[in-house]
């Protein structure tokens, strides 16, 4: 029979009156097995609990994380194809303005705008010059330098010795015995 068992009695049975010292046994006895079982029962169930509640837990912060990191990997991703959509952008407007400046600044067109202007085409027989005493033209930069550069060390006399003659004057030193070097 179980602790409830004993607690609550069957209906069916006529509830025994008991002596008064037998009732206080009895019940005290109960209490003490209800409060063992409910006592050892929970801690056994907390644990459990408790340690799924962790796990859940973790779970719940490691897909927290992961979701964020891709989050934040999808927003950069879009940030980066924005930005190439504008770079797309700006060649092509770079594009359109290049060949609206090679349009503008093409013969035909400069020769068109300056006749509205009212300037018109000089016959090379009707031209004049004039010469303007004291006024001496700019001299084109010259980007190339006339001559090369003088090579000191390969004039100097201490820097005409190729390297077989120098080799050939170390073996000569080191085959003279040292007798002959003092002398």
């Amino acid at each position: 029979m179980t602790i409830i068992g004993k607690l609550i009695a069957p209906r069916s049975q006529k509830p025994v009156t008991a002596r008064p010292q037998e009732a206080h046994t009895y019940r005290a006895e109960a209490i003490r097995l209800v409060a063992v079982a409910r006592e050892s029962g929970l801690r056994f169930q907390r644990q459990w609990i408790v340690s799924f509640v962790a796990v859940v837990g973790m779970l719940a912060l490691l897909a927290a994380l992961y979701l964020n990191v891709t989050a934040s990997a999808s927003i950069a991703g879009r940030q980066i194809q924005g930005l190439e959509v504008n770079i797309a952008t700006n060649e092509q407007e770079n594009a359109d303005l290049e060949t609206q400046i090679a349009t503008s600044v093409s013969d035909n067109v400069l020769e068109q705008r300056a006749q509205v202007m009212g300037f018109m085409p000089v016959d090379r027989t009707k031209l004049q010059y004039m010469v303007v005493p004291g006024y001496f033209p700019a001299e084109p930069a010259n980007m190339v330098s006339s001559a090369a550069p003088v090579e000191v060390m390969a004039n100097s006399s201490a820097f005409n010795e190729t390297l077989i003659d120098w080799f050939s004057k170390q073996f000569a030193a080191a085959s003279t015995p040292l007798s002959d070097v003092k002398n």
